[in-house]
Parts: C-alpha cells; structure tokens; sequence
C-alpha cells in the first residue's frame, strides 16, 4: 500500500506551510461564492471550509511562534 506521503519532500518549512495555506484561503474566498451561487456548495459549507482553512493558518502561526520561542 501506498502511502500519502511517499513523494513528499523530506522537509517542508512552517513558513512554507503557512503560505501555501493562506493560498488556499484566497483561492477558497475568491471560489466559493460562485460556487455557492452555482448552486454547487451550499454557503454553510463555504463558510466552515474558510472557517477551517483559517484554524490551519493560525495553528501553524502558533507553532511557528512556538518554534522561534523555544
């Protein structure tokens, strides 16, 4: 069995992270209310899927200021 991570790279910085989640936060905010009146996603979908994205953002600012802290 495959797993997820088999071709990831070895390292990937929180900095890193953290732009690519905020990215998709962008994306998500700039998609989701066409989607939404498209009538391809209900609008308290959109709003928990930005509400998470936003969650990730910040758990990953924590730890990266945990990480310059320690």
């Amino acid at each position: 069995m495959s797993s997820l991570f088999d071709d990831a790279p070895e390292h990937v910085s929180i900095a890193q992270q953290i732009k690519e989640a905020e990215r998709e936060l962008h994306f998500r905010i700039s998609i989701y209310p066409r989607r939404v009146s498209a009538g391809k996603m209900r609008q308290d979908q959109a709003d928990r899927q930005i509400l998470v994205q936003r969650a990730i953002i910040e758990t990953l600012r924590e730890v990266q200021a945990e990480a310059k802290d320690g």
